[in-house]
């Protein structure tokens, strides 16, 4: 039977919630060649999505990068239409980039750009997710009760009547078994690991088959169970040898080493000993091969990161990046007592624009707003941003009160001197503008100088428009 390509969607969509990564993959291709037939570019992306993060989590990051830059690519070249759930998409794919190139700050900031669009979207599936990430993140930076408490309200999260998502369950938990082990809380390790094989079935990733044999292994030795140890870490050595999985290869055959001392199985230990030393070797010429990778990846990532910070329609930042960076700017000014400036402006009588000469011509102004914003601003002491609409934010840092009116002046009156053809009239337009400052450091947060500068908008507004007005 044929699916369709919604079908195949909702198929590709259950399948990977299920664990079956194969499927996965299998529907991911079936669904990407039918949208290519039928010129569906949404449906083409998020076939390239789930082929990217199915391939990842079966560490075949040679394909999992490969979809990952076709995505990227597809998404660049329809910025306008992306959906919230699209956009989340591509900071995930971004999250495994940085954390194959183990930039543990980047894979940080990339998560909690993650999270505010999870309260945006009130996605506890999302945030779940978000909450795994870290606890992975902090795993690898040796943080193992900050890994646990992230890695409990994932799983909370995962558990919840809002997701119930397996794949999130079984990755909370591995994250909590890990914390676990590395703080040496057996009991709750062996709490976690009971629940974690109640969750594991044959439909299961040989990833998570390796971690739960992994962890079974470990635990066990924590113990003094030596024998249980043994069984388990011989079936987990199986497993990466199937998997090709090199990293967990050695790390289990480390305990099998260690076990054949305990058990006496000196002639066993010497082979294992053996095979270490061979995995060594060969780590370190995939070590070579990966070092080569991650410069080619760090100049795609930070192409695909500057893009993901930047507004579909305008090709100035969005208001993501825009709130990410003024959190970073109001601490810092905090800290300094120094001046930032937040000035919001919208288009006077925009909705008349658009009701007059169309959305075409609405979304023109838009642009023409936005490159204007870009020409008078500074990086250093200037950030631009389009808030939503035809509403855009500016923010000034180490500017004096003279300096902010002068910029807000010539910004106000280069957009009025502006003419936009059309047919046999010329459109003009003025906006209006509120400003706000942080009071040298006074205010700390985005949202109480954005909400202190948009008062200021709406009196410029009842006021008469084509002005500027500051907050009181």
């Amino acid at each position: 039977m044929l699916l369709t390509i919604e079908e195949l969607k909702n198929t590709t969509h259950a399948t990977y919630l299920s664990g079956k990564l194969v499927e996965t993959i299998k529907f991911g291709h079936e669904l990407v060649e039918k949208a290519m037939l039928q010129q569906d570019r949404i449906s083409i992306r998020y076939g390239y999505m789930y082929l990217a993060i199915s391939y990842h989590a079966l560490a075949d990051l040679k394909n999992a990068f490969h979809y990952t830059f076709l995505y990227d690519e597809y998404c660049q070249q329809n910025k306008e239409d992306l959906s919230d759930q699209e956009k989340e998409n591509l900071y995930l794919l971004l999250f495994f980039l940085y954390e194959y190139n183990e930039n543990w700050e980047k894979a940080r900031e990339t998560i909690i750009l993650n999270m505010d669009l999870a309260k945006k979207l009130y996605a506890t599936d999302m945030m779940s997710n978000c909450f795994c990430n870290l606890s992975k993140v902090a795993i690898a930076e040796q943080k193992y009760n900050e890994a646990h408490e992230y890695a409990l309200q994932g799983l909370d999260l995962a558990l919840s009547k809002h997701a119930d998502i397996p794949q999130l369950t079984f990755q909370a938990l591995c994250n909590l078994v890990e914390a676990s082990l590395k703080l040496n809380l057996v009991n709750d390790a062996t709490k976690y690991l009971s629940t974690l094989s109640a969750c594991l079935d044959d439909s299961n990733s040989i990833k998570w088959q390796i971690l739960y044999y992994q962890y079974v292994g470990e635990l066990y030795y924590l113990k003094g169970q030596f024998e249980v140890s043994y069984k388990a870490a011989t079936t987990c050595k199986e497993l990466t040898s199937k998997a090709g999985n090199l990293a967990a290869k050695i790390r289990i055959i480390s305990l099998l080493i260690e076990l054949c001392e305990r058990l006496n199985h000196f002639e066993e230990g010497y082979y294992y000993y053996k095979e270490y030393v061979d995995i060594l070797q060969e780590l370190k010429r995939a070590a070579i091969y990966k070092t080569t990778l991650q410069l080619e990846i760090q100049h795609r990532v930070a192409a695909i990161q500057e893009r993901s910070n930047l507004d579909g329609l305008t090709n100035i930042y969005n208001r993501y990046h825009l709130e990410n960076v003024a959190k970073k700017w109001l601490l810092e000014a905090a800290n300094e007592k120094s001046n930032i400036t937040c000035l919001v402006f919208d288009i006077d009588k925009f909705k008349s624009i658009n009701d007059q000469y169309g959305h075409l011509i609405g979304d023109d102004v838009i642009k023409l707003v936005a490159n204007t914003c870009k020409e008078l601003s500074n990086l250093e002491t200037t950030f631009a941003a389009r808030f939503g609409g035809d509403e855009f934010v500016i923010l000034l840092r180490h500017l004096t009160s003279t300096e902010v009116m002068k910029f807000a002046n010539t910004l106000n009156h280069t957009l009025a001197a502006m003419k936009i053809p059309i047919e046999d009239s010329i459109l003009t337009f003025t906006v209006s503008m509120g400003i706000a400052t942080n009071l040298k450091g006074e205010v700390n947060s985005f949202h109480e100088i954005f909400k202190n500068a948009d008062i200021a908008l709406y009196n410029a507004k009842e006021n008469g428009r084509n002005q500027i007005r500051q907050y009181e």
